[in-house]
This record gives C-alpha cells, sequence and structure tokens, in this order.
C-alpha cells in the first residue's frame, strides 16, 4: 500500500502569503482562496486604525459614529448616540402608521415647541376627550365651527380680554365682539316745551332732553295742538265759537333718525288739524327737515302761527332739539302773538 498520507501532505501544501489581513488556504478540493479577516477598532478621532483592510470597522469614540473601511477612506454607517429619529431631520417616502392598544400611552412631553402642518386636514379622535392646556391661552386662528353644544365653564373674554360684569351682553362690533350694559333699547318719555312768553317776534332755541338709559339712535314723536301742560281737563277756549289759536286742535307725527352711511340725520313730520269754531278746511303741515311741527289754524285753515323742532344731535343720555316759533298770518297783532302763549307737550319713543 501507497503511503496516502505522505501524498495527502504534500497535495495539502499550505502557502500562507500574509499581506495585512489577508492570507491563502486550500480547501479540501484543492482550491487555493484568499480569506480577509476583517477586526473591530475602537479609537478617537485622532487615531483611526492604521493598520486596515476594506471591510474593517472602526468605532470613533469621539464623533459618537460608527465607520467602515471601503478600501479608501473611512465611511460613516450610523451615529449610534446622536443621530437618531429624535436629533435628524428626514422625509418619509411612503405612509406610516404608529399603533398601540388599550395599555400602552405615547407621549410627547417637554419641547419648547412642537408643530404640526398639513396641506389638508388633522384629525384627533378619542373615546372620551381631547384636553387642550396652555399657560397662556390656546388661540384658533381661523373660523370655527362647533357642530356639538358648546359649554363655558368660566367666563368669555371680548376682544379687549374683559369678561364683563354681572348683567352684561356680549355683542358684536361688526368686526368683534365686546361686552355692554344689559340696558333697555327702547325707552318712551314725554317732555314739554315752554312758551317763550317774552318775545314778540319769531324765535329759536334749543331743547335738551336727558335721562335716557341709552344714546338713542332714532326717535319718533307725537304732539297735539294745545295739549300744553299734564293733567289737563277742561275746555280750551276763552270764549264759545272762538275762532283764534285757542281753539285750534290738530295731531302730529314725526321721527328723526340717525343713517350712517352717510352720516346725516333723516327726520320728518305731518301734521293736520282744524278749528272748534267751525270746519271750512283743514291745516295741514309737512316738513322733512323737522321732527316736530304743529300748524295753528282758523276755521278756514289761515296760518295762526307754527311751532317747528328740528332735531340737531342724538346724545349719550338724549338728544337735542332746536325749536321754533313762528308768527301766524291772520288776525290783528294780539292774535298773531298767541303763538308765544303756547307750550307744547310732546311724547316719544326713543330706539337704541
Amino acid at each position: 500500500m501507497k503511503n496516502y498520507k505522505n501524498y495527502l501532505f504534500i497535495l495539502i501544501f499550505i502557502s500562507i502569503k500574509i499581506n495585512a489581513q489577508e492570507f491563502n488556504v486550500v480547501d479540501n478540493k484543492g482550491t487555493i482562496n484568499s480569506v480577509f479577516k476583517n477586526k473591530v477598532t475602537t479609537s478617537p478621532t485622532a487615531s483611526p486604525p492604521a493598520s486596515k483592510i476594506e471591510g474593517d470597522v472602526w468605532f470613533d469614540t469621539t464623533a459618537s459614529e460608527i465607520k467602515i473601511y471601503d478600501g479608501s477612506i473611512w465611511k460613516k454607517l450610523s451615529d449610534f448616540v446622536n443621530k437618531t429619529i429624535y436629533t435628524d431631520n428626514g422625509t418619509i417616502t411612503s405612509n406610516r402608521t404608529i399603533s398601540g392598544n388599550a395599555v400602552n400611552r405615547f407621549d410627547i412631553s417637554y419641547f419648547k415647541a412642537f408643530m404640526v402642518s398639513n396641506t389638508e386636514f388633522i384629525t384627533f379622535d378619542a373615546t372620551q376627550n381631547i384636553n387642550l392646556q396652555a399657560t397662556n391661552g390656546i388661540d384658533f386662528r381661523s373660523n370655527t365651527i362647533a357642530n356639538e353644544n358648546f359649554q363655558v365653564i368660566k367666563g368669555l373674554l371680548d376682544k379687549d380680554g374683559d369678561v364683563g360684569t354681572t348683567g352684561q351682553v356680549l355683542s358684536s362690533t361688526g368686526t368683534a365682539t365686546e361686552w355692554i350694559d344689559n340696558t333697555a333699547s327702547v325707552y318712551t318719555g314725554s317732555f314739554i316745551i315752554d312758551a317763550p312768553t317774552t318775545t314778540t317776534t319769531d324765535i329759536n332755541f334749543d331743547k335738551i332732553i336727558t335721562g335716557l338709559p341709552f344714546k338713542p339712535s332714532q326717535i319718533t314723536f307725537v304732539a297735539h295742538a294745545n295739549i300744553e301742560s299734564f293733567d289737563t281737563d277742561s275746555k280750551n277756549s276763552d270764549r264759545r265759537n272762538s275762532n283764534t289759536l285757542q281753539n285750534s286742535f290738530g295731531t302730529m307725527n314725526g321721527f328723526a333718525r340717525y343713517d350712517k352711511t352717510p352720516a346725516t340725520t333723516t327726520q320728518s313730520v305731518i301734521f293736520v288739524g282744524g278749528s272748534g269754531n267751525s270746519i271750512n278746511d283743514i291745516s295741514r303741515l309737512s316738513s322733512n327737515s323737522n321732527c316736530i311741527g304743529l300748524r295753528y289754524g282758523d276755521k278756514d285753515a289761515i296760518d295762526l302761527g307754527k311751532i317747528m323742532g328740528n332735531l340737531t344731535s342724538f346724545n349719550n343720555d338724549g338728544f337735542t332739539i332746536n325749536v321754533k316759533y313762528t308768527l301766524g298770518t291772520s288776525g290783528n297783532t294780539t292774535n298773531k302773538q298767541l303763538i308765544f302763549k303756547e307750550s307744547l307737550i310732546v311724547l316719544y319713543t326713543a330706539y337704541k
């Protein structure tokens, strides 16, 4: 028998050629193969591995980076401390889903700022409730729709941040909201235009009405000729069948209204009346520059004098009317001047 062990020893001749971590081996088929023995090195940035071959791994302890040698340079594989999803920006290329279960919680806490932006919509759903809290308040910067009941536990703030006082209502200013007093928006009252008894010629004077709980924006007026004072219960004429001013009657209706565009006061008045002596004609008057107007007439509706009123201003608690007394055109001087002895009760309804 041949000595196979000797032949085998000769055939399995191993030639080891060392070149860094590379060496040659002969497998059981007699094939010579090159084998790389890669290694892992740990060192600071200033001391990279001096002996290296392709595929070696280096943990850079200074930069906290993992690098691999590609045959020419060390290429960074990853940053196992600093470069994570929490510190690196990135862009997803497909849908992503984070799912949990009834046991797990997902907490995001203690950021200086946390922003979520979207080109379409953002949905928050919960089987119980969604709690939003912020030390300096929560701002809704767009129109907000509440499809269900809206409960307010504490106060509502207006545009100035005021919570209002008891009894006030939150009112719209057209562009914002403001707390206002819940006072009446309609007010009825009366006043007397006192006769200017000392004059004998036409006269103008202001009648200022105060005491309203608001600044009115429009007012209606009603007055009747020869109703000069309250608690009147008598005939008026100094003699029967008189054809003078004292026997004249009639009813007046007028109004004044503030218009914003353009800022102006619109006012009008109408009057119709007659005489207790006889009615051969009726006394009429209308004006679109006055809110009060009475034309006293005799049996033939001849002008015995007029009381006119023009509203000049709406005030914070009332209004101002410029009153004008005008001499009549019929009768002697004494009868013409009777108009200056006439007072007048005016009833009004003011609207906020």
